[in-house]
């Protein structure tokens, strides 16, 4: 067994909508399979229920090969987070550096190990949403922005596109058309500020207070990492239409809402079968 980079993603609320909606979960796992992360060699992914896992292959050697698979966990997030913004799903995830095996015996994977253990307690323990890293990571860590949050733990901005909105426009508002539109900034802000959106929701009035105050944890984080965001936009419920009268947002939430049937086959379940003659 020898150590990996490993993104540990925990659907969270995944229970409730087994029971209430398991079209949703149907919907989840055609995201899940459409994720970029499949189509690269360097990295394997494991669903199983409410849980995704992603390693790395190939054994890092260098310290560019650290920073690599770092920022390529960091982008499968991303990529999730991207694809089930507007759905009324989120995750907490943790990325974490350490011991994890995964083999096939015929064509049935297994996997365990430390890393994973760890991977599990600490997610089980977050009392917010998103992704937190841990110290090895962070050091390499050169592409997504992180602030430390707790235990030795650092939470991930995978919100490049509210990084921009920040630091480059100021997040003054209105915006152009011509900035929002001809930069494809809209695209891209649009699902994260989703993500902001669903959460102030969530933080002012589910039901359940330990997810309010998940959702709150998660608010507070972004609030000292985009400050003039937070300011501008809070008002707003985060609503992406406040950002720009004059771009269709329209055709943002239309594509937020596309079907990823495309990237899968269903099929039944495997068969038991007769063993070979011994």
């Amino acid at each position: 067994m020898r150590d990996q980079c490993l993104l540990y993603i925990d659907i969270l609320g995944f229970e409730h909508l087994v029971e209430t909606a398991p079209q949703k979960v149907d919907d989840l796992y055609e995201i899940v399979e459409s994720l970029n992360v499949h189509a690269h060699s360097s990295f394997a992914a494991i669903t199983f229920s409410d849980t995704i896992l992603v390693h790395n292959v190939s054994a890092p050697v260098k310290d560019e090969d650290h920073r690599y698979l770092v920022m390529y966990q960091c982008e499968f997030a991303r990529d999730l987070m991207h694809r089930i913004a507007g759905r009324g799903i989120v995750f907490r995830a943790v990325l974490l550096y350490g011991a994890f095996q995964h083999y096939r015996l015929n064509s049935r994977p297994y996997y365990y190990g430390p890393a994973l253990n760890r991977a599990y307690r600490t997610a089980e323990s977050l009392q917010v949403t998103g992704l937190v890293m841990d110290d090895h990571c962070r050091r390499y860590s050169s592409i997504f922005k992180c602030r430390s949050f707790e235990d030795s733990w650092y939470y991930v901005f995978l919100t490049q596109a509210l990084e921009k909105f920040e630091d480059t426009y100021g997040a003054t508002i209105p915006l152009s058309k011509a900035v929002v539109d001809d930069t494809d900034l809209g695209w891209y802000l649009g699902p994260e500020l989703e993500v902001l959106h669903f959460s102030a929701l969530m933080a002012r009035g589910h039901a359940d207070p330990r997810v309010r105050q998940k959702h709150q944890a998660t608010l507070a984080q972004y609030k000292a990492q985009y400050p003039k965001c937070f300011s501008a936009l809070v008002g707003e419920d985060f609503k992406m239409e406040a950002v720009s009268s004059e771009f269709d947002w329209l055709k943002v939430r239309a594509r937020m809402q596309d079907g990823y049937e495309w990237a899968s086959v269903r099929q039944p379940p495997l068969r038991g079968r007769v063993p070979p003659d011994r």
